[in-house]
């Protein structure tokens, strides 16, 4: 398309007569995978995440806002794992493990 950049990129004078170029930030990433998070704000500045209510900025589930639907499947059956004892927190996934360890010491 021909202004898809238009859409990222805005113009703006300062006061000291330069021309700055302000970029809208991208979408958040999971940091497991790399896969856009879903139900997370995109708003055009950091003031308008801001002022955004708190359901508005991240969904209402454990890592929501953190960690995308597949990575929290995975994160889950880690911990249903090491709950059952089927798995110590050594043997898990590392790019899980993190997660995992979180979960177990908020419900400790």
């Amino acid at each position: 398309m021909r202004n898809d950049k238009s859409k990222y990129r805005r113009m703006v004078k300062s006061r000291s007569k330069k021309v700055t170029v302000r970029k809208k930030p991208s979408h958040g990433r999971s940091p497991i995978s790399g896969e856009r998070l879903h139900g997370v704000m995109h708003g055009s500045t950091n003031s308008q995440r801001k002022r955004a209510h708190k359901t508005h900025k991240r969904p209402s589930v454990p890592f929501g806002g953190i960690l995308g639907p597949r990575d929290r499947a995975h994160v889950f059956e880690a911990l249903a794992q090491v709950r059952n004892g089927q798995l110590s927190i050594n043997e898990v996934d590392a790019r899980v493990r993190p997660f995992v360890r979180k979960h177990l010491e908020e419900s400790a």
